[in-house]
């Protein structure tokens, strides 16, 4: 399954100072999705 992360998510990511795996967890996406 393709997660999609919009612009909004990358910023969110991009700006947050959680770890991957809790991002991951939030956003309901993989953290490979979270790292690309």
């Amino acid at each position: 399954a393709n997660a999609t992360t919009t612009p909004k998510i990358r910023r969110f990511i991009r700006e947050s100072d959680r770890p991957i795996a809790q991002l991951a967890k939030e956003l309901h996406v993989s953290e490979d999705t979270i790292r690309r």
